[in-house]
C-alpha cells in the first residue's frame, strides 16, 4: 500500500475522483491510499474496511493487499 495525496483537478488522470467506500469525492488535503491492485480509497475508509471486516482484501476486487492485518 502506499499513501499519497488524490489527483488534483485538470489533470489527465483516468484514476477514480471518487472513494468506493464512502463514495465522496477526493478534495484536495484528503489522504488517499492506492493498493497493489491500483484501487484508491480515503486512507481512514480503508483502514475502517479492513478492520471491520478482519480482512486484508480489497474491498472492490477482493484481491490480497497484503498478508498480515
Amino acid at each position: 500500500m502506499e499513501d499519497r495525496e488524490p489527483p488534483g483537478e485538470g489533470e489527465n488522470s483516468v484514476e477514480p475522483t471518487e472513494c468506493r467506500v464512502c463514495l465522496s469525492v477526493y478534495e484536495e488535503g484528503n489522504e488517499v491510499r492506492k493498493l497493489k491492485c491500483k484501487h484508491t480509497f480515503h486512507k481512514d475508509c480503508l483502514d475502517t474496511w479492513l478492520q471491520q471486516h478482519h480482512s486484508a482484501t480489497c474491498s472492490l476486487c477482493r484481491r490480497v493487499t497484503y498478508k498480515n492485518i
